[in-house]
């Protein structure tokens, strides 16, 4: 809204020479309608510009949560693959063991 009525303003001023066209030419100044039509014309047409921007941060945003996610799912992955292969080491260390007693045995294999 700030940049609309800026704008709004800055086309209802008196006009000026400009120093990069050719001749005296001038710029009429707009009226408050006209120049609100007009601020609001393109702001109607940039709507689909706008939606197209927002569309491809929402992607990014998206696609960024996704590797995060994905990271989570292989650290939880790995931590428990590296939890079963030293289970797996312990019970053959256990199972190797030609000094457990008849109860050690009996109660079995730890973890």
């Amino acid at each position: 809204q700030e940049l609309r009525k800026a704008w709004i303003e800055l086309m209802q001023e008196e006009p000026t020479q400009r120093g990069s066209s050719w001749g005296m030419a001038l710029v009429r100044p707009k009226s408050l309608e006209e120049a609100s039509g007009i601020a609001d014309a393109v702001w109607e047409a940039s709507q689909v510009d706008r939606a197209m921007v927002l569309r491809r941060r929402i992607c990014k945003l998206v696609k960024s949560l996704e590797r995060i996610l994905d990271a989570a799912a292989r650290r939880d992955a790995k931590k428990t693959a590296l939890e079963n292969k030293r289970r797996r080491l312990v019970r053959k260390q256990w199972m190797r063991n030609p000094n457990l007693t008849m109860e050690e045995i009996m109660r079995g294999p730890p973890g």
